[in-house]
């Protein structure tokens, strides 16, 4: 099996990077959404759109503030991985590297972003 970080593409990544919740989604939201009449693309979505709102959570309650970077951010990958699917149809080195950019670019202005956020609200002094 290949590592998540040699993914090809920005779909292939996610789906490798947590196997334990890539299935338990597929299993009990993505199939379900399909069964149900969803198209591929809105079970996705909404399986994506669960994870992120999870994603948020999890950084909300330590941080005790809801900013949605995380939710956002995660929202971020469905047009970014559709842009990158046109660039680089086949993925290869292309798409691994898109798959890169999001890893060294996208969530640590994230994280950086929610740094901000909790300085200036425990340690503005001066009006900073």
């Amino acid at each position: 099996m290949r590592l998540c970080r040699n993914a090809e593409s920005v779909p292939a990544f996610w789906s490798k990077w947590n196997i334990p919740v890539h299935r338990f989604a597929r299993r009990h939201i993505y199939i379900p959404l399909l069964r149900s009449g969803f198209s591929r693309f809105q079970a996705g979505l909404v399986v994506f759109m669960i994870s992120a709102f999870f994603h948020e959570i999890l950084v909300s309650i330590p941080l005790k503030m809801l900013r949605f970077w995380a939710f956002f951010g995660m929202l971020s990958q469905v047009p970014y991985a559709y842009i990158v699917s046109r660039l680089f149809p086949n993925g290869g080195q292309g798409g691994n590297l898109a798959v890169w950019l999001t890893l060294i670019i996208g969530q640590p202005l994230a994280i950086l972003a929610y740094f901000h956020d909790y300085f200036i609200i425990h340690y503005n002094v001066g009006g900073i």
